[in-house]
């Protein structure tokens, strides 16, 4: 068990310092950061680090991963993130740092992935958070470190299981799966973009202060619906706030209106519950392609944030492509509540 929060406190840690380490330019050893041109590489470099995270999550659904390869993308990590504390060409460091995030990424969600843990979700995502706040302080001496722990432990972990092969799983998904791609899109469209707002606008404290007080809404929003057991009624209510919210917080003219807003969030987004006890109600749930639908959407949402701004040159439009991904979630519950409905009859 304790391996299981130290590996789940490891990924919340990369997961903000991948991205710190992009806008504090300790990669690539960027110029000051009054020149707009060097501002906006900055951006899109910390985004690109936050998807590299991503689709590292993509091991082990749909890519299955055996124990040596796992170990082997671990040191690879390692290896890579050498290149950060030498003084090299910023083009050869960056390369090395995107590499070496999906390789750690990759052996710390294998190895995760091997461990049935019994935890309450509260204390497996406040490990993660924990993690989140000590990546908000990622420097290259840090990334390393946590590096070597990964491997460690994922070395520990893997070698208390079977064998594993090489598989490439696609699980079958349904319309309730569609439901969770578009949820985890809406979060990971605007949520990095937010983060980096606030760490331009208020520096390093503004930036921890909005993301782990976001979190901390997210994970006591579930108290407001208790006891409201129609599950249907609580994820329509709660998509729908977030269109509510989001779009808000893309109009909100002052930048105080637009953090409670963006804290708000966690009210609607932690309806993201029904979607799996949903599809156990109705008898159509698959954790493997549970597990791939949420992986998938990450990675889709950060991709589709990166590539709104590179398009607009502007960070604020992806809380409006997030309502725009939360009114297509509603649309596919709809579908899938209208379908179950008439199968009963």
């Amino acid at each position: 068990m304790a391996l299981f929060y130290a590996l789940s406190f490891l990924s919340g840690f990369f997961e903000t310092g991948s991205l710190m380490m992009g806008l504090t330019s300790l990669f690539t050893r960027a110029a000051a950061p009054e020149a707009t041109q060097v501002v906006t590489s900055t951006i899109i470099r910390a985004l690109a680090c936050a998807l590299c995270y991503q689709i590292g999550n993509l091991v082990p659904r749909p890519l299955e991963l055996p124990k040596s390869v796992v170990i082997a993308s671990g040191l690879l990590g390692a290896f890579c993130f050498t290149f950060v504390l030498l003084p090299l060409p910023p083009a050869t460091v960056l390369a090395a740092s995107l590499l070496g995030t999906v390789s750690v990424s990759a052996c710390i969600q294998s190895a995760r992935s091997v461990m049935k843990s019994g935890a309450p979700k509260m204390l497996k995502r406040g490990a993660r958070i924990a993690g989140f706040a000590l990546g908000f302080f990622c420097t290259p001496n840090l990334i390393m470190a946590a590096t070597v722990l990964t491997v460690l432990f994922a070395f520990i972990v893997l070698r208390r299981v079977p064998a594993i092969k090489a598989r490439f799983i696609l699980p079958r998904v349904n319309g309730l799966n569609i439901v969770m791609v578009f949820h985890q899109m809406h979060y990971f469209v605007y949520c990095y973009a937010a983060l980096i707002v606030a760490f331009e606008r208020g520096g390093k404290a503004a930036a921890i202060f909005a993301f782990l007080l976001s979190w901390i809404v997210y994970l006591l929003s579930p108290l407001l619906y208790r006891k409201v057991k129609d599950l249907r009624k609580v994820f329509f209510f709660g998509h729908s706030l977030l269109v509510l919210i989001l779009t808000g917080l893309y109009l909100a003219p002052s930048l105080p209106l637009k953090i409670v807003l963006y804290l708000l969030t966690g009210i609607g987004g932690t309806t993201e519950f029904c979607i799996g006890g949903l599809g156990k109600n109705w008898g159509i749930y698959n954790e493997d392609a549970q597990n791939f639908s949420e992986n998938l959407g990450h990675a889709l949402g950060v991709a589709s944030c990166l590539i709104l701004f590179i398009i607009c040159g502007d960070l604020k439009i992806s809380s409006l492509f997030a309502a725009v991904f939360v009114l297509a979630a509603i649309a596919c519950m709809a579908k899938m509540a209208v379908a179950i409905n008439k199968e009963d009859l």
